[in-house]
């Protein structure tokens, strides 16, 4: 106003719409906020502003901006606000994390009210940065389809939701040939991708920004010289893959496959890790606590005799595809540490070790309970 005040010649003032939510934290996680370019982002209002005008369009409606009319939900505001307090009422009384909580009408099945907490309050952006953006009912929900997080303790725990809403703060996820990404899906797909860095730092994933996530297999098209030098195109099915620079690509059919031994995120994520010191080649960028020789005499050794088993049929509990290449056999290897680390302990142990040191965890030793299992 100061500014205004001084009319200055060149400086003029343009009008902006902000959205305001006059019942601040009430109901939040279902309607969810806008970005400063008032596109919804997350609850009903991404709904709206993404799948929902779509689905309109796709039945026929042909609407004009100035045809639509506001949403009205079935919510009942009233009673929103007496649930939500005798909700914060019983979490204070058990001395509980968080709790949900719903009423519906009987009669119709419309659901007349929603409490999650903790909640947040969509007017202050930097609220929803905090921790208390992850609902706590999703993050108990994921968790527990992740096997392989039991293991982790309460500090860890607390570090890997940290580091879950940075990642899903400064990386973009999109969702490819129409695969809706729900909640679940990213925070799953987030939290399976920052337990390689626990102890890390999101730093170490700081030269690409995209996750791009299809439903199944996709179809990549490159081409490839063969010996006499003549260039053909291929296509390939890929279930995952992670471009230099570029994006990591999912299939969410396989990304949400939980079994020991096999898991496509952390593989793709251990090729982006691999990818900090250029091509990858099995040998990530080692950091100070780190023998760079006996990394390199270790994982050498290791995948030779991995290799020769590969080429004389020799059983191993270990995915044939590592023999590939050394960044297939580290980025297999890593799934293998992380989901089935009591096997790769006993059979491999100086490589164990070295992604240990590599990663600066220990989950052999934090879940001893892991069961010796054939993937």
């Amino acid at each position: 106003q100061e500014v205004f005040r001084l009319g200055l010649p060149g400086i003029g003032f343009l009008p902006e719409h902000k959205r305001v939510y006059p019942n601040g934290p009430l109901a939040a996680h279902v309607l969810g906020f806008t970005n400063v370019d008032n596109i919804g982002i997350a609850g009903i209002e991404k709904y709206i502003d993404g799948q929902g005008l779509g689905d309109l369009s796709e039945a026929g409606f042909r609407l004009e901006k100035a045809e639509l009319k506001p949403v009205q939900l079935s919510i009942d505001m009233r009673v929103t606000h007496a649930l939500r307090d005798e909700l914060e009422k019983g979490i204070e009384k058990f001395r509980a994390k968080g709790g949900a909580s719903a009423i519906l009408d009987v009669n119709t099945g419309e659901v007349v009210a929603l409490a999650s907490l903790p909640d947040y309050n969509p007017n202050t952006p930097t609220d929803a940065l905090e921790k208390t953006r992850i609902d706590e009912v999703l993050w108990q929900d994921v968790l527990a389809g992740l096997p392989f997080l039991r293991g982790l303790s309460a500090a860890d725990l607390a570090r890997l939701r940290e580091l879950a809403v940075l990642f899903l703060s400064e990386k973009e996820m999109h969702g490819a040939d129409g695969f809706e990404l729900t909640d679940e899906v990213r925070l799953s797909i987030t939290l399976q991708a920052c337990l390689p860095i626990l102890n890390l730092g999101l730093d170490h994933y700081d030269d690409w920004v995209g996750v791009v996530v299809y439903a199944g297999e996709f179809t990549v098209t490159h081409e490839e010289m063969d010996d006499d030098g003549v260039m053909h195109e291929i296509e390939e099915e890929l279930s995952d893959e992670a471009w230099e620079g570029g994006p990591v690509v999912l299939s969410w059919q396989d990304a949400s496959m939980t079994e020991a031994g096999y898991n496509v995120v952390i593989h793709e994520f251990a090729h982006k890790l691999d990818m900090r010191n250029g091509d990858a080649d099995g040998f990530p960028l080692p950091h100070e606590s780190m023998d760079v020789k006996a990394w390199s005499e270790v994982f050498g050794a290791a995948y030779d005799a991995f290799c020769r088993k590969v080429e004389t049929d020799q059983p191993t509990l270990v995915d044939p595809y590592a023999a590939e290449h050394p960044a297939e056999f580290f980025a297999v290897m890593s799934e293998m540490f992380f989901t089935q680390s009591a096997v790769l302990a006993r059979d491999w142990p100086a490589l164990y070790e070295q992604l240990a040191s590599y990663y600066r965890q220990d989950p052999a030793e934090r879940f001893p309970a892991q069961q010796e299992r054939n993937p």
